[in-house]
């Protein structure tokens, strides 16, 4: 997808003197403390979120190609291409390049009373890694486009950008909220997954399907099953291999593509570990015990 950043050459970042003309950043409940955007090949790339000084900050840093990663406490997660990096300054976490090959991105440092309120309430309900759609993305790279290349801009402005980007992140996940009454986007979440165990299911999919964006269906669905979509799946298509392996004389290669592993070999390794033995001796065992039974009748 193109990006009003294309016509960028080079890195570019801004900040802003918020002590001009005697007024203090701490009168005021929404300001902007510094924007860029960037083209990250540097291994050194590395921030601490607890030696950047002592203010009360948003980061908001959305990656346009490439990835980076993030460590806040000792949860990980990996900033992709099209995720947006919602992140509180000061804290225990840290981002950087690392081994990936470049991390292209646009971010914005903002503050205040109001901000920082806000974004902490969609931190705590969303987490700090989100998917927003597109005209989302669009209208933020507007904004930060602005805020890089205005000649002048005075607080208010500046003020004023800051609280117009913090509701379009507002407005998007109010209509996601929206989406969330949906008593039925689970069921039909959990129904495609049944009918469709022999078919290639991504969690975008299944994401798109309970109509959120992809962490925010990760975090419904895992606190409302105790489980990740993604084991939910592979626990039901083992559970249905178990069952084709005890019911059935297919052979294995034809069970593991049947539940939608398209390697036997990996079908294989994932059998083991959850079952502690091997397809075939799964088999076996399954039979010798039929055998058993049917003697003792």
């Amino acid at each position: 997808m193109s990006s009003i950043f294309d016509i960028y050459k080079e890195s570019c970042v801004r900040s802003f003197d918020l002590h001009e003309n005697n007024f203090s950043h701490e009168l005021l409940n929404t300001f902007i403390a510094a924007a860029g955007y960037e083209y990250c090949v540097d291994p050194s790339y590395d921030w601490h979120g607890l030696k950047r000084g002592n203010s009360d900050l948003i980061i908001i840093q959305h990656t346009l190609s490439g990835s980076g990663n993030l460590m806040i406490n000792d949860q990980y997660y990996e900033i992709a291409s099209g995720h947006t990096m919602l992140l509180r300054i000061p804290q225990n976490s840290r981002y950087w390049l690392g081994d990936n090959s470049h991390w292209k991105f646009f971010w914005v440092t903002l503050g205040g009373h109001e901000i920082v309120r806000l974004f902490d309430s969609l931190l705590l309900n969303r987490g700090p890694v989100q998917s927003f759609n597109h005209l989302v993305i669009k209208r933020m790279e507007l904004i930060v486009h602005e805020i890089l290349t205005e000649t002048s801009s005075t607080t208010g402005h500046l003020s004023a950008k800051a609280y117009e980007l913090t509701m379009a992140l507002f407005d998007a996940t109010s209509m996601e909220h929206s989406s969330a009454r949906d008593p039925d986007a689970m069921d039909r979440v959990k129904m495609h997954i049944e009918q469709n165990l022999d078919q290639e299911i991504s969690m975008s999919d299944l994401a798109k399907i309970a109509n959120y964006s992809r962490p925010y269906f990760t975090q419904v669905f895992t606190q409302l099953y105790g489980e990740s979509p993604a084991s939910y799946l592979l626990r039901l298509r083992l559970e249905k291999s178990r069952e084709l392996l005890a019911l059935s004389r297919y052979n294995i290669k034809y069970i593991s593509h049947a539940c939608g592993f398209k390697d036997p070999n990996y079908f294989a390794r994932r059998f083991r570990h959850q079952y502690g033995m091997s397809p075939r001796q799964f088999r076996s065992l399954n039979n010798q015990q039929l055998n058993m039974s049917r003697q003792t009748v």
